[in-house]
């Protein structure tokens, strides 16, 4: 009997300690694309439907451990693929998902999840966006997207789908291409007034599409003569750029090189043609120097491929000595945007972030890994963001933000200063600890400014894995770890992983 109930105990301690991340055999730090292909790659195996007891020909329910397995696999799924769900279980476990969690018990039929989930995972050129994304990455930014709000249930949605991944294909690199599955976040096709499915929408405008409508957006061209030129040359015999493909060129080059054509058929730019001495085809030409003798032949007529050989012809990024950077330490009249690398040979493959100076003309030296404030302070992208919509992102926070990452000598100066404080103790390998940082880089922007304390708050990152012995004399004895100090001397700490919003409740 005794033996009996310690087997019993151990199994009760093992399934209360499952690990979902590797149910699904994913890192601690996947994104939702991810979780989701994990998870379907899992359903279409494990279903029920799929393995069923030879000796039983009667439905699922007669072959119990196919079921239990699969009930384990959709729990992990449906609490990792909900943001404040995922945000508990990191930070509690199973037990801060005791109260109310009932997800996981039902689901749907392996043909739904063999023919109907995640239509547009395998479609690197579509963003599928959740409600945290799109907050992020379309409201908060003036920038272009055309998202597509579909539903899993959706034949319509499943028609449309092959002209929408033809249509992501042909316009990448100009505009933003996304999807939400109102099936998953209602709240968020709600938010938008999006009540019936597919419903197509173009932002920052807010305009709603037709479905049978799918154009690529004119763009306007203004001749700044500060910025190079690409002209496609038309000649009788000649190719040319088509309209789309010079909007395309235009909109993956915007406000780093003007794109034109000329129709040197046309009298009236028949001389234009001859002066610069052009034959048909397209040349790209620096600024100020539209002359005879200062092109580039560019001998493609493919939008992405003539996108990436002007990248080429652009300034390389600006290098800054020792000296420089001990300056920017110092504080600079305007943030400062800094990428660190082993050797130039590095940038070879990151010629995209050459755009950045013209989506963010308030900061200089770009692209980044780090972040040079107005104030003297400094910010890491732990994160390691590598394309350059999340570079953009992280570089247009973190420069309004107040977060600053601590040296020794100026955690010692915080903790002392009798001025209110959060220090964040985290280890850049700890996932949650860099959803933390995030939360902590807007969290000035839900600021009520009214208020006579909060918008005063300073925030402070230590490096635990650098400063171990701070950490260790702090009392840290997990990450991430938050620590609040008061102007009368108070410390309070609060362990692991808060929504922005919740960290001003604690502070209350």
């Amino acid at each position: 009997m005794r033996i009996a109930l310690l087997i019993l105990g151990l199994a009760v301690a093992v399934i209360s300690e499952e690990d979902y991340y590797k149910l699904l055999g994913i890192e601690r730090d996947a994104d939702d694309r991810t979780i989701r292909k994990a998870f379907k790659k899992l359903a279409i195996q494990k279903h029920p439907d799929k393995n069923k007891d030879p000796h039983i020909f009667i439905d699922f329910q007669d072959n119990p451990q196919a079921h239990a397995e699969f009930v384990k696999i959709n729990k992990a799924y449906e609490v990792l693929k909900d943001e404040e769900t995922r945000k508990k279980y990191d930070q509690f476990g199973e037990k801060g998902l005791e109260d109310g969690f009932q997800g996981g018990n039902t689901y749907e039929s392996w043909q739904f999840y063999n023919e109907n989930f995640g239509i547009y995972d395998d479609d690197p050129e579509i963003i599928t966006l959740n409600r945290a994304d799109f907050q992020r990455q379309v409201s908060e930014f003036n920038e272009m997207w055309f998202i597509n709000f579909y539903s899993t249930f959706c034949s319509h949605c499943h028609q449309l789908a092959p002209t929408w991944r033809k249509f992501a294909k042909s316009m990448e690199g100009a505009i933003r291409i996304g999807a939400v599955n109102c099936a998953e976040d209602p709240g968020l096709c709600q938010s938008q007034r999006v009540y019936a499915y597919p419903s197509l929408v173009i932002y920052p405008t807010v305009l709603y599409l037709k479905t049978d409508n799918i154009k690529p957006l004119a763009m306007e061209y203004q001749p700044y003569s500060s910025r190079p030129w690409i002209i496609d040359f038309c000649q009788r015999t000649g190719d040319c750029l088509s309209n789309m493909n010079r909007r395309k060129l235009a909109a993956m080059l915007e406000g780093l090189v003007n794109v034109g054509t000329v129709d040197c058929s046309l009298s009236a730019e028949h001389e234009l043609c001859e002066e610069l001495d052009a034959s048909a085809g397209v040349s790209y030409y620096p600024a100020r120097k539209i002359q005879k003798g200062y092109e580039q032949k560019m001998d493609c007529l493919d939008p992405k491929e003539l996108a990436e050989e002007a990248l080429g012809y652009l300034d390389d990024i600006q290098e800054i000595g020792e000296s420089g950077l001990k300056g920017l330490l110092d504080g600079t009249e305007s943030p400062t945007a800094v990428l660190f690398v082993q050797s130039k040979d590095a940038l070879n493959e990151k010629k995209d972030y050459k755009k950045l100076p013209a989506a963010l003309p308030d900061v200089k030296k770009l692209p980044q890994f780090v972040t040079f404030k107005t104030t003297g302070g400094y910010e890491i992208d732990y994160a390691n963001k590598k394309t350059y919509y999340d570079v953009r992102a992280f570089i247009k926070e973190s420069i309004t933000s107040p977060l600053h990452v601590l040296s020794e000598e100026a955690y010692n100066s915080a903790v002392k200063s009798g001025q209110l404080w959060i220090i964040d103790y985290f280890a850049p390998w700890c996932p949650p600890c860099l959803r933390l940082i995030g939360e902590y880089r807007r969290l000035h922007s839900i600021i009520d400014r009214r208020d006579e304390v909060l918008p005063k708050l300073k925030i402070g990152l230590i490096d635990c894995q650098k400063f171990n012995h701070i950490c260790q004399r702090a009392g840290v004895q997990s990450y991430p770890t938050s620590a609040l100090y008061t102007p009368d001397g108070r410390v309070q700490q609060f362990v692991g992983f808060h929504a922005a919003a919740t960290v001003l409740e604690l502070i209350d």
